[in-house]
């Protein structure tokens, strides 16, 4: 095929995709693919394009396959511009796969590539980086990732990146339990895509749609988070999206339980597992296992209980999601009591208390923990967190930030 033909390929590929004819645009950029020979850039042109295929996909093992090769071209037409590309895809497809240290070690890679602090690909490798610290709970540094992806964002005009960095921070809200917050973002995002209509792409839109339902459950408003839920799983059903199909039905469980309805809750746990698992996603399996085990509570089955929040505690362990852990052993700690068994209850009491010190998850005024209940927070200048309650006081404003005493206290977030 020549040079003129191959382009041609890509560009078919291209409107089919963006007419959310992703499988039809896949099986033509891969005819191509057999058909370029030696010509290593368009082949490196459509190793990109069908990894964030099979990244919009959930197939972040297909994703990643895909983009090794192309540091193996990269490599071998040593191009500084085409290694930045493919070190932020073996990022984001590590991020996914939740091999966090690898996904911060590929996007630095990645940001010493770039032609400049002005590159486009700047801001998505500060969104993985901010995502990959979201992944071990090191929330400083994540929100010092996301605060400058959204800076990159709005200075180049990029809106995708915009978009996600609204939903990434609505996830750390979300961990920290502040959904107020976590719902302004995902209403930021929802009304930028509204705003744009049918020119983002397909998965941005359905990713949006499902953010909106968790605040939305968190805060109590079943009926609005089924209903975004509901229009999310039908968006990935169309696209095949199997980590947002598994991601979706543990919403539907989620509610089912909030609701009291255990019965309904369980099977949709289970399927959700099924799919994660599939999928290779040990973070959606760790949500669904961690829904599981709550859901087996409310029933008063506290053994089973206890097996699958090992389960969970396990994958939160290997993939170092430390708010996990801790979460999984102040439930480890209810259970064993509610067994009767003391001593390990108070082994996982004493776990909990070490993760909660290693996370810094005490408000530095007024020394109370964050994160255990729905509450509002401010996040500084400086990244650091703090309730919004002694962030917003006049000796607090005059003082400056107590973990660094920088008296830029102005909230960066709001």
């Amino acid at each position: 095929m020549g040079q003129r033909a191959a382009k041609q390929q890509i560009e078919k590929g291209l409107k089919l995709y963006n007419n959310t004819k992703q499988e039809q645009a896949v099986r033509k950029w891969k005819a191509a693919l057999g058909k370029v020979g030696d010509k290593k850039r368009l082949r490196f042109i459509l190793l990109g394009h069908l990894a964030l295929a099979y990244g919009d996909w959930g197939d972040y093992r297909e994703m990643l396959g895909y983009s090794v090769q192309q540091i193996d071209i990269a490599n071998e037409l040593d191009e500084l511009e085409l290694r930045a590309e493919a070190y932020l895809n073996l990022a984001r497809a590590n991020e996914k796969l939740c091999e966090y240290h690898k996904a911060m070690s590929y996007a630095r890679h990645s940001m010493n590539n770039t032609a400049s602090q002005e590159d486009p690909l700047v801001g998505p490798i500060h969104l993985c980086l901010g995502n990959a610290n979201l992944g071990f709970g090191h929330f400083q540094q994540a929100l010092e990732n996301f605060d400058k992806a959204l800076k990159m964002a709005i200075k180049i005009g990029d809106r995708g990146l915009e978009c996600n960095t609204y939903g990434d921070l609505a996830e750390v809200y979300i961990s920290l339990k502040d959904y107020d917050k976590a719902l302004r973002y995902t209403v930021k995002a929802s009304e930028l895509v509204r705003c744009r209509g049918q020119e983002w792409s397909p998965k941005l839109r359905t990713v949006v749609q499902l953010n909106l339902a968790t605040p939305y459950r968190k805060l109590g408003k079943m009926d609005l988070a089924m209903d975004y839920c509901e229009e999310a799983m039908k968006m990935a059903l169309q696209l095949n999206d199997r980590a947002i199909q598994a991601r979706c039905l543990c919403i539907f469980a989620d509610i089912h339980r909030k609701r009291g309805d255990c019965e309904r809750a369980y099977p949709r746990y289970e399927s959700s597992l099924s799919i994660a698992v599939e999928a290779g996603d040990r973070l959606g399996q760790l949500q669904v296992l961690s829904g599981m085990a709550k859901t087996l509570v409310l029933m008063k089955q506290f053994q089973r209980a206890l097996d699958v929040n090992t389960q969970a505690l396990d994958i939160a362990t290997s993939i170092g999601n430390k708010m996990s852990m801790l979460r999984s052993h102040w439930l480890m700690h209810q259970l064993y009591r509610a067994l009767g068994n003391p001593k390990a209850s108070q082994q996982h009491a004493s776990a909990f208390d070490g993760y909660l010190r290693d996370l810094s998850l005490y408000c530095g005024v007024c020394h109370e923990v964050m994160g255990s209940r729905h509450d509002s927070l401010n996040v500084l200048t400086c990244c650091h967190i703090f309730h919004a309650r002694c962030a917003e006081t006049s000796s607090f404003k005059a003082r400056g930030c107590p973990n660094c005493k920088k008296v830029l206290t102005i909230p960066i977030f709001v």
